[in-house]
């Protein structure tokens, strides 16, 4: 059996005049023959969808891909799934609703700061309320503001999920890499791991993480998109690119960043295309983008891939979080910051060279 997914990214709407506004036919039109194998289709989003979080431009926004779902159903009926998937970007953040109490917390990010009652988060997301709103009325779904969402479907006898997750709860104007955190714990334990095809969908690449608190946020962000992940969906870039993201010792996964749909001011707009083999574990990868000479969508590129091997997801057997903080600590004292510090960050590795046998 096979999935279809289109992937949209940093549309930046803010008017009916933006220059992709006009384009659901032409997008629809690029690819609506790729997925007449499909047995479902999905819709994705990854973040940028308004300009500046404003509700007017998300009204924009939801004319837009409601026309793409319409014209989508007018060609595969039921093989389309009820909901776009999508998950938020920096300029969802309608930053004239931040405050003084927001922008204190968001200075020095950590576990302990945000604490276990949820207050300092559902401070954070204060930012993002006219985009959930905007996605209650979308997807006609009750939805709250939080930190991911979990969508689950079946195809057949396949359990698919995508993943959403809320990269840019604490964005800033102006951010800069390195800077924005991810509580993976708090997310962790209430995920469905139980899935044959698991895929993520976020705004920023993990180097948009800090890699300056005690457990490295950026390691950790990575370690648990990697684990829970058959590939990943990703915007913000502006680019398309493809990438394998993992680290020493672990199993790589493909990570997809892509063409910006729209960009302020300027005529150019791209997407991308997947068609998932869920038995097979194959994937095919195409990308399109805008040909103002003959006023269409072209594809650029194209390309096969294998999903990550299904028990590497599913095994019981993870190392604990506590046991590798066990073996990374050191027993010399080394003052008062001694427990910011691991071997990982000491240890040089030897300089090795090849010779001749």
């Amino acid at each position: 059996m096979k999935i279809g997914i289109l992937h949209l990214t940093d549309a930046h709407f803010s008017s009916d005049k933006d220059f992709v506004y006009n384009k659901t036919s032409k997008i629809v039109a690029a690819v609506k023959y790729i997925y007449e194998d499909c047995d479902k289709i999905y819709i994705t989003f990854s973040g940028d969808i308004a300009n500046m979080g404003k509700t007017e431009e998300y009204e924009i926004a939801k004319c837009f891909l409601n026309s793409i779902r319409s014209l989508f159903k007018r060609f595969y009926l039921d093989k389309v799934f009820p909901q776009i998937i999508i998950s938020p970007g920096n300029h969802d953040c309608d930053f004239a609703l931040d405050n003084q109490s927001r922008r204190i917390l968001l200075t020095n990010p950590s576990y302990t700061v945000l604490g276990d009652d949820g207050s300092i988060i559902n401070t954070a997301l204060s930012v993002q309320k006219p985009y959930f709103e905007f996605v209650k009325k979308l997807n006609d779904q009750d939805i709250d503001a939080n930190l991911f969402s979990c969508i689950n479907d079946t195809v057949g006898e396949h359990h698919i999920q995508f993943l959403s997750l809320n990269t840019a709860w604490m964005s800033q104007i102006k951010e800069q890499p390195g800077t924005l955190f991810f509580p993976v714990r708090i997310v962790e334990g209430k995920l469905n791991k139980n899935t044959d095809i698991c895929i993520s969908i976020f705004h920023h690449h993990p180097a948009w993480m800090t890699p300056n608190t005690i457990e490295n946020n950026r390691t950790e962000f990575i370690d648990f998109v990697n684990e829970h992940s058959d590939f990943v969906l990703v915007g913000h870039e502006h680019q398309q690119r493809s990438e394998l993201n993992g680290l020493i010792g672990t199993e790589t996964v493909k990570y997809f960043c892509g063409e910006a749909l729209g960009e302020v001011n300027k005529q150019t707009s791209g997407f991308q295309s997947f068609i998932i083999d869920i038995d097979s574990r194959n994937g095919v990868f195409q990308s399109y983008s805008w040909n103002n000479n003959d006023d269409l969508y072209e594809k650029r590129k194209e390309f096969d891939f294998e999903l990550k091997k299904l028990y590497s997801r599913l095994q019981e057997f993870h190392v604990r979080p506590e046991f590798i903080k066990s073996i990374e600590a050191i027993e010399i004292p080394l003052g008062e910051k001694q427990n910011e510090i691991k071997i990982s960050d000491l240890f040089v590795y030897p300089d090795l060279e090849k010779r001749a046998t």
